[in-house]
């Protein structure tokens, strides 16, 4: 972090400064007391378990020069009072990154966010010191903690924005002020608190409130309500993707999935090259398209652009495919919702259509008074995919069985269990060398567990 002050940090939260200089310099602002050290300040945020400002006197006792916090504590250094800590953390960060003057590109969407971030980022830095945002820090706390990691040397920002709720978005676009929007799709994810795809369109397009003037919008074409919404962006340069509709302004064609990848063919007018991304599943190759209009709008080469996604890595439990005593595992266990499991299920049918496929699915969480329909919805998915066998973990997850043996798959070939130990115990005996197995589910399932016995296989 580049110099701030007490009496800035005071001026951007409209806090009241006591016990401590408004010249004091700050390194480093974070929300762990455990972590504060000397000439950080602490952000004294609260929860439904805990008290942030409970800790505020144990962080400047471990060298912290003061603490932003909502209660009149007696504290042994300097404290800045505000009636809300997490607001003030995000007005710091919108403070912070005013003094930077680059552009930065904000993703939201219900899917794939991570993934289109992790792509635009690796294109991106072909020709720029890219600020990105680490793993999911897409949230009210993690997306400020991204912006106050903001260094002269950066060029360009790159950050995702999540929410389950109207306003969210507002809040964290209003700190950002991207010069480009990426929309990515409008799915079921948070139905349970927003209701309608509808209103979780609304939500997601609150970014457009604070694009900055000439700037960019690029979204996804495939995806129905983004389609129809495209008047709203026309304020904007606005730019589509997609595989199965043409009208986009860049398309993909020639779809082919190889053993370490995919090859596909982008058309942008008459223009047309072919390119390797060594990640699987049209979503992908979506993905891939949104990072190739971003790096088009900065600037990225055509070259630059193949080189950047001929060696992206994914994240951390997004479709990692393991190789591991002749079994192939699709770790896809960090999120899910129909959308996503239907892409991870259309993965496991293309890797290789000559082997037996195993689908290892646990509950959608989030999904409301949708959750019978949404996991009835994937168990058709399973047919539709050529699954071998499904093997189902939680409650909710008897509907994908029930779906599934409805669309006409056979009982024989599923299985229902409760806990992840008992899903364990059934694979053992199933599990046989040439096998593919996809495990997926809502991060609050762990089905990680089923993945670390696997790799022991």
């Amino acid at each position: 972090m580049e110099k701030l002050t007490l009496g800035e940090i005071a001026a951007a939260t409209g806090g009241v400064l006591t016990g401590g200089e408004k010249d004091t310099p700050i390194t480093d602002i974070n929300t762990d007391s455990r972590v504060i050290s000397d000439g950080m300040l602490f952000v004294a945020l609260s929860g439904a378990n805990f008290n942030g400002n409970d800790f505020a006197k144990s962080a400047i006792e471990r060298g912290g020069v003061g603490a932003v916090v909502s209660e009149d504590l007696d504290l042994p250094g300097a404290k800045i009072l505000v009636p809300d800590t997490l607001k003030a953390l995000g007005d710091i960060a919108a403070y912070y990154r005013n003094k930077f003057d680059i552009p930065f590109v904000g993703i939201t969407g219900s899917v794939g966010k991570t993934t289109t971030k992790d792509m635009i980022a690796c294109v991106l830095k072909q020709k720029y010191n890219v600020l990105k945002t680490k793993g999911n820090f897409n949230n009210q706390i993690g997306l400020p903690l991204t912006l106050l990691r903001l260094q002269k040397e950066n060029e360009i920002g790159v950050t995702e924005m999540g929410m389950s709720a109207f306003g969210e978005i507002d809040a964290l676009s209003s700190m950002v002020k991207p010069k480009i929007g990426v929309f990515t799709n409008i799915g079921m994810s948070h139905i349970e608190k927003l209701g309608s795809r509808e209103n979780i369109c609304k939500a997601k397009l609150e970014m457009l409130k604070h694009i900055q003037k000439g700037g960019s919008v690029v979204f996804c074409g495939d995806d129905d309500m983004l389609w129809a919404s495209r008047e709203e962006f026309s304020a904007f340069n606005a730019l589509s993707y997609g595989v199965s509709n043409p009208d986009c302004t860049v398309t993909a064609k020639d779809i082919v999935y190889g053993a370490d990848g995919t090859d596909f063919t982008v058309c942008h007018g008459a223009d047309t090259f072919r390119v390797h991304i060594p990640v699987f599943g049209e979503h992908n190759v979506k993905n891939a398209l949104a990072a190739y209009l971003v790096g088009l709008q900065c600037g990225v080469s055509r070259e630059e652009y193949i080189k950047a996604l001929s060696v992206f890595e994914p994240g951390k439990m997004r479709q990692n495919i393991l190789e591991v005593g002749g079994i192939t595992v699709i770790n896809d266990c960090y999120n899910a919702s129909p959308s996503s499991v239907q892409a991870g299920l259309k993965i496991l049918n293309q890797i290789d259509k000559n082997r037996r496929k195993i689908a290892v699915l646990g509950d959608m969480l989030e999904m409301g008074d949708w959750a019978k329909e949404a996991h009835e919805l994937v168990g058709n998915y399973v047919v539709e995919n050529h699954v071998n066998v499904l093997i189902t973990v939680g409650r909710d997850s008897l509907n994908i069985a029930e779906g599934a043996v409805c669309a006409g798959m056979d009982k024989a070939a599923v299985h229902s269990f409760e806990t992840t130990a008992e899903a364990i115990a059934f694979l053992d005996m199933l599990v046989q060398k040439g096998d593919i197995v996809l495990v997926k589910a809502s991060r609050g399932m762990k089905l990680e567990t089923v993945v670390e016995h696997l790799v022991k296989f």
